[in-house]
Parts: C-alpha cells; sequence; structure tokens
C-alpha cells in the first residue's frame, strides 16, 4: 500500500502527491493499520500532519484495538505525542497552548 509505504519511510513528497492524487487517507492493511498507525509508529511528525489535513480518522484502530496514539506512546515517540496533546487543545478552543506545542514539537 503505497500510502502505508510513504508514511512509515517519511517521504513526504510522495504521500502529498498520493493524497493530492485521490489515495484513502484511511485505507486499511491486512491488519488493520491506516497510515497514521505508520506515521505515528515511526514519530514522522510531518507525515501525521498531514494526513490530519486530509482528515484521517486520529482514533482508528487495528484488529489489535491499538490506535495511533498507542504506537506513539509504545514506541516512545515524544515529540508526536506532544504535537497530539497540542491537537487535543486546539479541538477545546485553546489554540494558543496547541500553538506551543506543536512549535516545540517541531524544534
Amino acid at each position: 500500500m503505497p500510502l502505508h509505504l510513504s508514511a512509515g519511510y517519511n517521504n513526504l513528497e510522495v504521500a502529498e502527491f498520493l493524497l493530492d492524487h485521490g489515495a484513502d487517507v484511511n485505507a486499511q492493511d491486512k491488519g488493520g493499520l491506516i497510515p497514521l498507525h505508520n506515521a505515528s509508529s515511526y514519530g514522522h511528525l510531518d507525515i501525521a500532519a498531514l494526513l490530519i489535513k486530509f482528515n484521517t480518522v486520529v482514533n482508528a484502530t487495528d484488529k489489535w484495538g491499538f490506535t495511533p496514539l498507542h504506537e506513539a506512546a509504545q514506541k516512545g515517540r515524544t515529540q508526536l505525542l506532544s504535537a497530539a496533546e497540542g491537537c487535543c487543545a486546539a479541538g477545546m478552543g485553546d489554540v494558543a497552548t496547541a500553538a506551543g506545542f506543536l512549535a516545540r514539537s517541531m524544534n
């Protein structure tokens, strides 16, 4: 699955191309993982942000019940976890907190 591979290998250019040309941002592989699971597992923050921009299901579960956030936590991807916390703050209307988390995550 090309989008899964580009997410796992942190190839932003290919992921953007695929999404711009209609790739399913929520396509599941045999294990039920979506591309965001792959990006989260490897801590690829830019890919994760791109997938979120294309309305991926951030709480999607694989066949074992794990979400992309579980993948990030299990592998110690702290930058991605901080960004997720920032996104939660944005969802609650706390844009300043969200911006702070994202800025720290990108450094």
